[in-house]
């Protein structure tokens, strides 16, 4: 099927398409414009539900603004990656919400990555103390490259640490986004949450809050923490 192609007159995006059709920062912006039209009651939804499955689980978050409504249904089996199929893996259906159409299906791998470094971005923009150039990502999956990029969009990095509890993950982060971002950024690799620990002044960034508490981690006095978990089951940190 050729990119961007139309089944009965809706639209098909795959993974690499919705990747060159949305940037980051445009991402940024539609994110926060989507906050502000919740604080005003102006969105249909928002709906969360989910289903756990014996090794993973399922999903489903709606809303609807603008003349259309979006839904996204994800599968979420943290075992995947051990199979060679990554963790998160879904769809999104875009709708006339005027006619109840279907406009648009979409893979929500890239959607989900993007909305999610998207809203810290725009919580990092509001809520970080000023002058923050220091940042930590507690878990260095396939989330943790947009949400890095998504921060030094907003807020330009001077320094960014690293920290898993598979080390060789932190370490090719490191790696990855040292050549990305320049050399003026300093990034440290496994002991990262350690050294942020004693000289962070910025964001902190977490993918599961049990992270901080396996490690015994407690992040410093003013620094804005962000949690991020699409899995209910999963414990998250204490907010700061």
């Amino acid at each position: 099927m050729r990119p961007g192609a139309r089944l009965m007159g809706t639209l098909l995006l795959s993974r690499s398409e919705v990747e060159q059709l949305l940037p980051l920062a445009d991402c940024i912006e539609a994110v926060q414009g989507s906050f502000l039209a919740m604080a005003r009651g102006e969105l249909l939804g928002p709906v969360v539900s989910a289903l756990h499955a014996s090794s993973g689980g399922f999903h489903f978050k709606a809303a609807g603004m603008g003349g259309y409504m979006a839904g996204k249904l994800n599968a979420n089996f943290p075992g995947n990656p051990a199979r060679g199929r990554p963790t998160i893996q879904g769809l999104v259906i875009l709708c006339d919400a005027e006619q109840g159409e279907p406009l648009g299906v979409f893979d929500s791998t890239a959607i989900t990555a993007l909305r999610t470094a998207a809203a810290t971005a725009v919580a990092a923009r509001f809520l970080a103390r000023e002058g923050a150039r220091v940042a930590t990502i507690v878990g260095c999956g396939a989330q943790s490259r947009a949400q890095i990029r998504a921060l030094n969009l907003v807020r330009p990095l001077e320094r960014v640490y690293a920290y898993d509890l598979e080390p060789l993950r932190a370490e090719k982060l490191a790696g990855e986004l040292g050549v990305e971002l320049g050399d003026a950024r300093e990034i440290g690799g496994a002991d990262g949450a350690r050294g942020a620990r004693a000289g962070a002044h910025g964001v902190l960034q977490l993918r599961d809050g049990r992270l901080l508490e396996l490690e015994g981690l407690v992040p410093p006095q003013g620094v804005r923490t962000n949690h991020g978990s699409c899995d209910s089951i999963l414990k998250e940190g204490p907010p700061t």
